[in-house]
């Protein structure tokens, strides 16, 4: 069991709660398809990786510009003509993105125990649209849009604090990104729960209070 008397719990988004790596590589393969080149979908995922880390790096632009100009960006990598069709693959596959099988089940029995926040490197609109696959209303939603910032930096837990009113200490985030989320809520002394739902090693030094395989451990961990 998971200690302390959290009133509320918030979850990194795409990786956590939505399968955001089957998403883009099956929107990397759709992409691939119609390039007429031979890349391997592993090859552009890790491209598409390094891409996406650079293009989330200040200044801010939207994550649909991120997601538009990584492609571009592989275009050039991997020799393909870019068009407005082929250009958008990652922004029109999004909606498609699912959640884990676990997800919904998990937040259910969660919100009849706690409050729930979302904080996303995400804009409003494409969560709106992710936001159907949910079985539960978010009591707050934060996204890189709302405060002009991606994670790692510390704009989406500073803002959930003055949006809820809670303290630090009233907060346990979850997530499965140990760059994005559990390396800065160690930094910020914040409580964190690493969702390693890939099987990853932690090589960062973060420290996390417990380390579960999906969102099912997690509420079981906290009693939900």
């Amino acid at each position: 069991m998971l200690g302390g008397s959290y009133k509320l719990i918030t979850f990194d988004c795409y990786g956590t709660l939505i399968d955001w790596v089957g998403g883009i590589r099956h929107g990397l393969s759709s992409l691939l398809a119609g390039a007429g080149v031979s890349v391997s979908t592993d090859a552009l995922y890790e491209a598409y990786l390094r891409a996406d880390a650079e293009l989330e790096k200040p200044p801010w632009r939207s994550y649909a510009e991120v997601l538009q100009q990584a492609v571009v960006e592989l275009g050039r990598r991997f020799g393909f003509e870019v068009n407005e069709h082929n250009r958008r693959a990652l922004v029109d596959s999004l909606p498609s993105w699912a959640p884990f099988a676990d997800t919904n089940e998990a937040l259910k029995r969660l919100k009849r125990r706690y409050r729930l926040a979302v904080l996303s490197n995400i804009d409003r609109d494409l969560f709106t649209h992710t936001a159907r696959h949910f079985a539960v209303d978010f009591d707050w939603v934060v996204t890189a849009e709302d405060v002009r910032a991606y994670k790692p930096a510390p704009h989406h837990f500073e803002r959930i604090c003055e949006l809820s009113g809670y303290g630090s200490g009233d907060m346990l985030h979850a997530a499965q990104s140990l760059y994005h989320d559990i390396v800065p809520c160690t930094r910020l002394g914040r409580d964190c729960v690493w969702i390693n739902r890939r099987g990853e090693a932690n090589n960062t030094g973060a420290a996390p209070m417990a380390e579960l395989a999906n969102l099912t451990a997690l509420a079981d961990a906290l009693g939900a």
